[in-house]
C-alpha cells in the first residue's frame, strides 16, 4: 500500500474547521483506500530532521473519528497543504515527493510574479510602488476604477475597489507597503452567467497531472470578494460541455507559461468581461480544494 501525507500546519492538535471540511475528507480518505493508498496527516512541528521522518500523524479511523497516531510516519509523497511554504521548508523535505511542485507554489503565492507570467492573459497589473512612484507617466495608460489586491494569496480581506482619484488619497495609509501590493484594471465580471448569477463570479478549472479534471462556477457572497466556503459563497457544477472552448486554450498557453510539472495539481480561475467579449485569467491556485454537495459528488470522486 502507498502511503500519503496531507502536509498541514497543526502544532498540538487537528481538527477540522467546518463539518464540510470532513465530508470532503472521508470521501477522499474512501477514493484512497479503494485504490489502495493510506492517506494521513501530518506537520512539520512533528517532523524529525535526523531521522528524516515525522514523529506522529493524524487519521481518521473506523468511525470517522479524528485519531493521533504517535508512530513514525514515513510517506511515499507529500501533499502540501500548507500556506505558508518557504524555501527553507522545501529544503527539509527535499528527498521526499512533494505536490504540487516548490516552483508552482512560489508563483501562485505572489500575485506579482503570477502577473509577469500571465501578462495579457490578466488585466493590466502593476505594483502599487509603481503606481505612486509613477503616475505622471502611468496616469494616461491606468483606469480610473482600480482592484487593489495583497501580492501575499492569503490577506483576500484587503482586496478593494478604488478610483484613482481615491487610491492617492490613500496614499499615507500605504506609504510603508507599496511593494506589498498589487493594482489591476477593473474589469466588470458579472455578466457571463447572469441569467442565473446577478453578482461578480468566475469559472474554476481544476487539473491534475496536465489532465482536465473538473470545473465550477463560483459565486461569493455581495458583502465579500472570496470565492470560497469561508465567505458565504455558493458554486454549483459546470458540466465538460458546457465549459467554453477558450478556456482550455487560455488554460494551455497558462500551463505553458508556467511550465508546471506532472506533479503538479492546480486550478486556473477565469471570469468573462462582456463589455469586451473577452476571458480573462484571475489566478492560479496551486492547491485546490474541493467540497460537493451531494449531488455533485461523482466530480468530487472523480479529483481524487
Amino acid at each position: 500500500m502507498k502511503k500519503v501525507a496531507i502536509l498541514t500546519a497543526y502544532k498540538e492538535n487537528f481538527s477540522f474547521n467546518k463539518d464540510i471540511y470532513k465530508e470532503a475528507s472521508i470521501v477522499m480518505k474512501k477514493v484512497f483506500l479503494e485504490n489502495n493508498i493510506d492517506l494521513v496527516r501530518v506537520s512539520l512541528s512533528q517532523f524529525n530532521n535526523e531521522k528524516n521522518i515525522f514523529n506522529e500523524y493524524i487519521d481518521i479511523n473506523n468511525n470517522w473519528e479524528i485519531i493521533v497516531i504517535k508512530w513514525d510516519y514515513k510517506p511515499d509523497v507529500i501533499f502540501n497543504r500548507i500556506k505558508v511554504w518557504n524555501l527553507y521548508n522545501n529544503e527539509i523535505l527535499s528527498s521526499y515527493t512533494q505536490v504540487p511542485s516548490f516552483k508552482i507554489i512560489e508563483i501562485a503565492k505572489d500575485k506579482y510574479e503570477m502577473s509577469l507570467f500571465l501578462k495579457e492573459l490578466q488585466p493590466k497589473t502593476f505594483l502599487l510602488s509603481t503606481f505612486y512612484d509613477e503616475f505622471e507617466e502611468l496616469s494616461k495608460q491606468i483606469w480610473d476604477k482600480l482592484v487593489l489586491k495583497p501580492v501575499n494569496w492569503n490577506s483576500w480581506d484587503w482586496i478593494k475597489f478604488l478610483s484613482q482619484s481615491e487610491l492617492l488619497e490613500q496614499k499615507n495609509n500605504y506609504k510603508d507597503f507599496w511593494k506589498m501590493f498589487i493594482i489591476q484594471e477593473f474589469k466588470d465580471f458579472s455578466k457571463w452567467y447572469n441569467e442565473l448569477i446577478s453578482w461578480v463570479h468566475d469559472v474554476r478549472l481544476v487539473y491534475v497531472w496536465w489532465n482536465f479534471s473538473f470545473s465550477i462556477v463560483r459565486q461569493p457572497a455581495k458583502w465579500n470578494l472570496k470565492s470560497n466556503i469561508w465567505a458565504w459563497w455558493s458554486q454549483f457544477s459546470l458540466p465538460y460541455e458546457s465549459i467554453p472552448t477558450e478556456l482550455f486554450e487560455l488554460s494551455k498557453e497558462a500551463i505553458k507559461r508556467l511550465k508546471t510539472t506532472k506533479l503538479d495539481i492546480f486550478s486556473i480561475d477565469f471570469a468573462f468581461c462582456k463589455d469586451e467579449n473577452k476571458w480573462y485569467i484571475l489566478e492560479i491556485n496551486c492547491s485546490p480544494w474541493v467540497w460537493f454537495p451531494e449531488s455533485d459528488r461523482e466530480y468530487q470522486i472523480k479529483y481524487f
